[in-house]
């Protein structure tokens, strides 16, 4: 039977929610960006956004992207929806310690979280974070002898389905930094 599809959408909603730390298990809280789109039969498009509402500010126990993505996929899958896009964009803080300077300083990261399911039988989940390297010095050796301030800002982006934490993800890229590039510059990372 041929039915009729409705496009629906929420946009930006700003939320507080619990975002998972390695060394800290009931996590962080940080308010996030929930964007959610979807493609649903239109006789459920007059209840989607209340249901949706709903769901979102049921915050019994811990709640993580995680956790709420499959309260929404549950939701949207019971209605047959012919495609899901769940996104929630936050801020990541940890204090650092840097050598250099030799004081802590609380740094941002800016995180994505986005799932996905169009015909394939199973979502995809994309980790995304960027992470801000600082370069103190570079010198261009026998060219040039001036120190520059670089700000950089690497893009990590993962998918799979396992728990990943970001702070593994930072640890990688400053170490690989500051292996790679210790000749041509230094690094501020974390001791």
């Amino acid at each position: 039977k041929n039915r009729n599809l409705v496009e629906v959408c929420i946009d930006g909603l700003r939320f507080p929610l619990q975002i998972g730390k390695k060394n800290k298990t009931e996590g962080d809280t940080t308010v996030t960006s929930i964007s959610i789109k979807s493609k649903i039969e239109n006789i459920h498009e007059e209840n989607f956004e209340h249901n949706i509402l709903n769901i979102i500010n049921r915050r019994d126990n811990y709640i993580g992207p995680l956790q709420l993505t499959d309260r929404l996929f549950s939701y949207l899958t019971s209605i047959n929806a012919r495609s899901i896009y769940i996104k929630f964009a936050y801020p990541l803080f940890l204090e650092k310690k840097f050598t250099a300077v030799n004081r802590k300083q609380l740094m941002e990261y800016n995180c994505r979280f986005e799932v996905q399911k169009n015909i394939l039988p199973f979502p995809t989940r994309k980790f995304t974070i960027e992470i801000p390297i600082i370069a103190k010095e570079y010198v261009i050796p026998g060219i040039q002898t001036d120190i520059f301030e670089i700000p950089v800002v690497i893009v990590v982006e993962v998918i799979g389905s396992d728990v990943y934490f970001m702070e593994d993800f930072i640890g990688i890229v400053e170490k690989q930094i500051n292996g790679i590039y210790s000749n041509l510059l230094t690094v501020l990372v974390e001791e």
